[in-house]
């Protein structure tokens, strides 16, 4: 049950974080855009599909950023259709500073630790973020521990 536990949770990661960078390819390129939509439909689904091997923390950590994806397409969306809107200015500020949180407040400058960032570097910070989340380290231990246990109990039966 362990093997399938972790497998299956390696099977949500490697789909999700997919998801998730094409998710970032299209706000880096179209900055905070109501396309965001169609990727948070995506990543619920993938939830939805893997819900059994989802702690409810992941869950709830995945839900903030999500969140936050959906807020950016809400406002895009109501940017878009009511430009008269009383509110129109509040909600502008509001979609580019919950942009510029999921995007890593450090791309609103054109460097990043004296690297001018490009798409792949604002993927990458946010993948990292989303390894933290998923627990990625602490499966890559377990499996590094689990393989050093086998080749040792070869060698020793050898």
């Amino acid at each position: 049950m362990a093997s399938v536990a972790f497998d299956k949770h390696v099977q949500f990661c490697e789909e999700y974080v997919a998801e998730v960078q094409r998710t970032l390819g299209t706000l880096f390129r179209e900055g905070p855009t109501e396309d965001v939509h169609k990727h948070t439909g995506n990543l619920y689904s993938l939830q939805q599909k893997y819900a059994l091997w989802l702690t409810p923390k992941i869950e709830e950590d995945l839900e903030l950023f999500e969140s936050a994806l959906r807020k950016i397409g809400a406002n895009a969306h109501y940017v878009k259709i009511a430009p008269q809107a009383e509110d129109h200015g509040q909600r502008i500020a509001e979609m580019y500073k919950t942009f510029a949180d999921v995007m890593g407040s450090k791309l609103m400058s054109s460097e990043w630790h004296g690297e001018k960032l490009t798409e792949e570097l604002a993927i990458s910070m946010v993948i990292r973020r989303l390894r933290g989340i998923l627990g990625i380290e602490e499966l890559t231990a377990i499996r590094t521990a689990l393989v050093d246990q086998a080749q040792n109990a070869t060698r020793s039966a050898g």
